[in-house]
C-alpha cells in the first residue's frame, strides 16, 4: 500500500518535471547532441555527470520526505533533475516519460571484474580507489567470453507496472524498458577487467577510437588539429577546478582553448565535466563552473 503523502508528493514533483522537460531549451539540447554526434560543429553540449549529490543539497531542496523506499528511489530521481534545471546551465538531456525497469535475469559474459584493494576516504562518497586484477592476462581468456542469455520476469514487470502507476498516476507517462537508464563506459569496464597500461598499450598497436576523449592534461590543439571533423572531441574538463574553490577566470581560460582550437580546425566537440569526487560541501563551486562555461559559448555562438 503506498501513502496517499508519497503519492502526493512524487506526482507534484513529476509534474514540475514534465513542464520543464519539454521547454523549447530541451529540443535544442537534443538536437545540439545529436548534430554533434554526426559531425556537424554546432554549439558544442555541456553535460554534467558523476555528481557528489551528498554535497548538493541547497534549502533542503534533496531531502527526502517520501516513506516507502521505491517512493524515495523515485523522488530522488525527480529532485535530482529539477536541481539541475534550477541552477545548471547545461545540455544533458531528460526523458518526457518515467523508465521502469525490465525484471531478467542475465548469465553474464563469462568473466567478472575482480577488486584486489578499494581505498576510500569518504564513506558517504561512492567513488573510491581500487585495484583491479588482470582477468584478461593473454588472449586465450577471451575464450571464456559468451553473449549473456536474459530469462524475462513477465510477472515482475506487470507489479512493477502497476507499483509506478498507483505512485505516478497521470502526473508523467510510464514507459517499460530494457535498462530505466543505459550508461556505457568502456573504458571503465576494460580497464578493470585488463588494466591501464595494457590497454593503453592496445590503443597505440589498434588505434580505431567516433569520439575521443581529451583529458585536461592533454594539448587540445594538438588534438583538434589531428582530429579535424572525423570525430568529436570529448573535452574532458579539470574536475579538481570545483573541489575546493572555483575560480571563474580559471574556467574561462579552460573553455576558450578548447572553443577556439575546435573552431579554428572545424573539430565537433562537447563538454563533458565528469568524475567529480567531491566540490568541499560547496554546491555553488559546480553552478559557477556552468554559468561560466555558458557565458564563454554565448560570446561565440550567441545566447541561448
Amino acid at each position: 500500500m503506498i501513502l496517499e503523502s508519497d503519492k502526493k508528493i512524487v506526482r507534484e514533483l513529476a509534474k514540475r518535471y514534465m513542464e520543464l522537460v519539454t521547454t523549447d531549451k530541451q529540443k535544442r539540447s537534443r538536437e545540439r547532441a545529436r548534430n554533434t554526434n554526426d559531425l556537424i560543429q554546432v554549439r558544442p553540449p555541456v553535460i554534467l555527470d558523476e555528481i557528489p549529490w551528498y554535497q548538493m543539497d541547497i534549502d533542503d531542496e534533496l531531502t527526502l520526505r517520501c516513506q516507502n523506499g521505491w517512493a524515495r528511489n523515485v523522488e530522488r530521481h525527480f529532485r535530482r533533475c529539477l536541481y539541475y534545471f534550477k541552477y545548471f546551465k547545461a545540455d544533458n538531456n531528460f526523458e518526457p516519460f518515467f523508465r521502469v525497469k525490465r525484471a531478467y535475469d542475465s548469465t553474464g559474459i563469462g568473466i567478472e571484474m575482480k577488486a584486489v584493494d578499494i581505498k576510500r576516504t569518504d564513506e558517504n562518497n561512492n567513488i573510491v580507489s581500487s585495484e583491479f586484477e588482470d582477468v584478461l592476462a593473454d588472449e586465450s581468456a577471451l575464450e571464456l567470453l559468451h553473449d549473456p542469455e536474459f530469462t524475462l520476469r513477465p510477472d515482475e514487470d506487470e507489479n512493477n507496472m502497476l507499483f509506478y502507476s498507483e505512485l505516478l498516476g497521470d502526473s508523467i507517462p510510464i514507459r517499460l524498458y530494457g535498462f530505466d537508464y543505459y550508461y556505457d563506459g568502456p573504458w571503465d569496464k576494460i580497464t578493470r577487467l585488463r588494466g591501464v597500461e595494457p590497454i593503453l598499450f592496445d590503443m597505440y598497436d589498434r588505434p580505431d577510437l567516433r569520439k575521443i576523449g581529451c583529458s585536461p592534461w592533454a594539448k587540445v590543439e594538438v588534438m583538434a588539429e589531428k582530429i579535424g571533423r572525423n570525430y568529436v572531441l570529448a573535452r574532458k574538463p579539470n574536475p579538481a577546478f570545483v573541489a575546493i574553490n572555483t575560480d571563474p577566470e580559471v574556467i574561462r581560460a579552460e573553455t576558450e582553448e578548447t572553443v577556439k582550437a575546435c573552431i579554428k580546425y572545424g573539430c565537433p566537440y562537447e563538454f563533458v565535466l565528469k568524475d567529480i569526487s567531491t566540490v568541499s560541501g560547496k554546491p555553488q563551486n559546480l553552478i559557477v563552473w556552468a554559468q561560466t562555461v555558458s557565458e564563454v559559448l554565448d560570446e561565440y555562438y550567441g545566447k541561448e
